[in-house]
């Protein structure tokens, strides 16, 4: 396997209901050394980037007061059944961007 070169961005915005950003509230910059992050200066680097994502959910919706309902928008990495769990038993509205005939079915 090639070895693999770079940086790993990892983000989190709050938008408007047209879709417009209205700011970043959580960015992660992960090298080969380090996670450098706007809300955790100790993240586990052990961590993959789904347990990463549920840590920067909890985050935020204990940190930031929105009137709003959140609604979490997440790439296909996240259609885990695993994380769709996580998240109906937080009560988290998600949007997944998934493969066709997925379903999460109660545990």
């Amino acid at each position: 396997m090639q070895k693999q070169i770079g940086y790993d961005l990892q983000g989190s915005l709050a938008m408007d209901e047209k879709g417009n950003p209205l700011g970043a509230l959580a960015q992660n910059l992960a090298t080969s050394e380090k996670i450098y992050s706007t809300y955790d200066s100790n993240i586990d680097t052990d961590l993959t980037h789904l347990e990463e994502l549920v840590q920067r959910t909890k985050y935020i919706r204990e940190n930031y007061k929105f009137e709003k309902e959140l609604v979490d928008i997440i790439d296909r990495e996240g259609d885990s059944v695993a994380l769709m769990r996580e998240y109906e038993a937080n009560g988290w509205c998600y949007l997944i961007r998934a493969k066709s005939n997925h379903k999460s079915l109660p545990a």
